[in-house]
């Protein structure tokens, strides 16, 4: 890691296969009005193909975090994973019928957790070394993705009549992208990687865990069904589905891409727990005004102060258990990702009883609760 060439190599490759998966993540985001209308599926139906995505990322960052990180180092496992991530993401997006749906939300959500394990063991390795915070533009990763996601997804909607035609395009030009990267400029660095014994989760882990579950289990509101709530609740073109992933991620790139300064000027205190207020109390009143483009600007200010909490959790892990902080960062991460099991199964059930609506309100408030939570932390 000495030559510097090779670390920016490697950190690009990090941050790129972070942004790629997610890309076409929010581009499906925006189709899903369109898959929801053609499978005739409700919103807990829905809500159970986010789960099953959710339970095969979780069993793959256990294996991955267990067994391949021990063999293998994480470089050459995002090199291998990330050129399947397009060809899984094509079939199950192409899904003809709603039991497809479910069978391929397996395969790409495997290659996603392995894809994630490795990517964020891989910039706790440089974040050592470097003694720099490499983690808040770790998450800008996926703002960025998801940015990017929602814009061409809209514009995909617009100009292309048939969806599965763009579902083809962004998939093939994707591959190729990958296999250009992966093939000519990447320098695979031996594995950094401490031994991670097979025990419980320490209490902290457990702690800083379940607020990451609440976390990623409650963010999918934003990203799973805002494109379906404009198009429903304020007849927004199709094409437009996408407007408030757009601002919320906007939001969020502003606030990861400065927040190793916006930390260090106002503390891990401030940002993980004021802040939070602060978002989820003014997009609380927007959506009280109930007006699309002062929603929409509420989700630009919502993602704009809350968009560093996740990288905040996983720093408390690794300097509160400093001599352990490769396993408690795994730990996190895969109690984290349970969140992503339960959470759109619950919000769906929520969504299909009372309202999408509803659930963005409970959003606005669960938030403002893990803001809170982690003030006894920041005693320690």
């Amino acid at each position: 890691m000495n030559d510097k060439k090779k670390f920016v190599r490697n950190l690009f490759l990090c941050r790129f296969a972070i942004f790629i998966c997610m890309t076409l993540v929010a581009i499906w985001f925006v189709f899903i009005p369109w898959k929801v209308n053609l499978l005739a599926m409700s919103e807990s139906q829905l809500g159970f193909v986010f789960m099953i995505f959710g339970l095969g990322s979780l069993v793959s960052i256990q294996i991955t975090n267990r067994i391949l990180l021990r063999r293998y180092s994480a470089e050459s496992l995002i090199r291998f994973s990330l050129p399947l991530f397009p060809i899984t993401f094509f079939f199950w997006t192409s899904s003809s019928s709603y039991g497809y749906l479910l069978f391929y939300a397996l395969p790409l959500s495997l290659c996603f957790g392995i894809i994630n394990s490795s990517v964020l063991s891989a910039t706790l390795n440089y974040e050592k070394l470097t003694g720099r915070r490499f983690m808040p533009m770790h998450q800008a990763s996926f703002s960025i993705g998801g940015l990017s996601g929602s814009v061409l997804g809209g514009m995909l909607m617009n100009f292309i009549e048939n969806p599965e035609i763009s579902i083809l395009f962004v998939s093939v030009s994707s591959f190729i992208g990958i296999i250009f990267l992966v093939v000519k400029r990447v320098v695979c660095l031996e594995p950094i990687n401490e031994a991670i014994e097979a025990s419980m989760p320490s209490r902290l882990s457990l702690i800083l865990g379940t607020m990451a579950a609440i976390n990623l289990g409650t963010v999918g509101i934003i990203l799973d069904w805002s494109a379906l709530w404009l198009t429903r609740e304020f007849s927004v073109a199709a094409a437009l589905g996408g407007a408030i992933i757009f601002a919320f991620n906007s939001g969020e790139i502003v606030s990861r891409v400065s927040g190793e300064k916006l930390i260090n000027r106002f503390g891990e205190k401030v940002v993980g727990t004021y802040f939070m207020l602060i978002g989820c109390a003014v997009l609380f009143c927007t959506l009280l005004l109930a007006r699309v483009e002062l929603v929409v600007f509420g989700f630009f200010i919502f993602g704009l102060f809350t968009a560093n909490y996740f990288p905040i959790l996983l720093s408390l892990g690794t300097k509160l258990e400093p001599e352990n902080s490769q396993k408690v960062l795994g730990d996190i991460n895969l109690i984290a990702f349970c969140g992503l099991v339960f959470g759109p199964m619950l919000v769906g059930f929520i969504a299909d009883i009372f309202s999408i609506t509803t659930i963005m309100y409970v959003l606005t408030i669960v938030w403002a609760v893990l803001g809170l939570s982690c003030l006894p932390l920041f005693k320690r």
